[in-house]
């Protein structure tokens, strides 16, 4: 066999493989959302549900009060639907989708084509390492985070990849708007980037009608998320940050950390080539959404947006420099998606496990609380789900 044939066949090989571990990740996501029971904030708000009525007519009664008494994410207020609306097999369904329209939208929003073949294997390492998915221990942290972030994404990949001339796209302007409110760190921090990319651009003026709307669903819906009453009255609460600010920044957003010695050390002439690029939007997102993080002192899943952003900013300034269309760069590729592959198959195997030990106490509660919240207990669980379990014979908040 000629070295040209082995190298086609390399190729080949090493971008069929890009796609195994996202495929792998979509199963092991959907197969957490099958297994997993219902405990905390998951159990409370069907719980909520269900003393409305358990119907939709229910629903709107119950998103008022998610708005005055708690946040106005769309994640949380629309996350009865897929908690107790669909069957558990679509929602699982849906959320598989959704983890392999990440990796599409971050592949096309960071500017990498098919044959960039090992910039792609870095940025699903990336994925799977770099975001908090160890976090998302609850169904709702997925609404909020995993699934805003993934529609956010897709809904970027229109305005930013392609040209939107037809105003047919003006029909999914509630879907842009609900994806980018799913959280406050990810829409006002979005909208900060698009409002620099206008003003350094005077890319408004060049739009067309649907890429107007498009640009103002999605600033409409960051500014929405500052509405609700609640995360106001609860700035004053004095609660302790989860670690000292440095510590915070280097374990919750170590990719915005990364990102910002990339612009320091990057020359002036190649910024000001870039500041006209959408790498403007992820730069900007990246640095606002870490001020989300850095006040709420929260660790884990709060710097996700921050991170996706940055990785984003990353690729799109770094790109140029790790595509390299060797045989070497398809096994450097194929040997990563190897390791993700591994990692994602350990990461699902101890959440099965997992979750296989919380339904076995959710299953016992009733004949024996004790036993069920020693399991809990055992496992290190949140203590939220501990106090939860009530909810389970009562049917309302404890």
């Amino acid at each position: 066999m000629r070295k040209t044939d082995l190298k086609r066949k390399l190729e080949q090989y090493a971008y069929d493989s890009v796609w195994t571990p996202v495929a792998l990740g979509a199963g092991s996501c959907a197969a957490w959302w099958l297994t997993r029971p219902l405990l905390g904030d998951d159990l409370l708000f069907v719980c909520d549900y269900e003393a409305r009525g358990g119907t939709p007519c229910g629903l709107p009664g119950q998103m008022a009060a998610v708005f005055t008494g708690c946040n106005a994410r769309t994640g949380d207020l629309l996350n009865t639907v897929w908690l107790a609306m669909l069957p558990r097999w679509l929602t699982a369904m849906i959320a598989g989708v959704l983890v392999v329209l990440t990796a599409w939208s971050m592949f096309r929003l960071a500017g990498l084509q098919r044959r960039d073949i090992l910039p792609r294997a870095v940025m699903t390492a990336c994925i799977a390492w770099m975001l908090p998915w160890y976090d998302m221990t609850h169904f709702v942290c997925f609404y909020n985070y995993a699934w805003g972030w993934a529609l956010s994404t897709a809904m970027l990949v229109p305005l930013l990849c392609t040209r939107m001339r037809s105003r047919l796209w003006m029909l999914l302007l509630p879907a842009v708007f609900c994806a980018a409110a799913t959280h406050e760190a990810l829409g006002v921090p979005l909208a900060c980037g698009l409002g620099v990319w206008l003003a350094t651009t005077g890319s408004w003026h060049k739009m067309h009608t649907a890429e107007r709307w498009w640009t103002t669903a999605i600033i409409a819906g960051g500014i929405f998320t500052l509405c609700s009453p609640a995360p106001y009255s609860r700035l004053g609460s004095g609660n302790e940050p989860d670690a000292p600010l440095w510590m915070l920044l280097f374990y919750t957003v170590p990719a915005v950390v990364i990102l910002c010695i990339a612009v320091i050390f990057t020359p002036a002439r190649r910024i000001l080539r870039l500041r006209r690029s959408p790498w403007v939007i992820y730069l900007t997102a990246a640095v606002v959404s870490s001020l989300f993080v850095a006040v709420g002192g929260i660790e884990g899943r709060a710097g996700w947006f921050a991170q996706g952003f940055a990785l984003l900013a990353i690729f799109l300034m770094r790109r140029r420099h790790i595509c390299r269309h060797s045989a070497w760069s398809y096994i450097a590729a194929i040997t990563i998606n190897t390791a993700v592959c591994g990692w994602t198959a350990v990461q699902t195997d101890e959440c099965l496990i997992t979750n296989q030990k919380l339904a076995h106490a959710v299953e016992i509660y009733s004949e024996d609380p004790v036993q069920a919240a020693s399991i809990l207990e055992s496992m290190h669980a949140d203590p939220w789900d501990i106090e939860s379990l009530p909810a389970l014979k009562t049917g309302r908040r404890p």
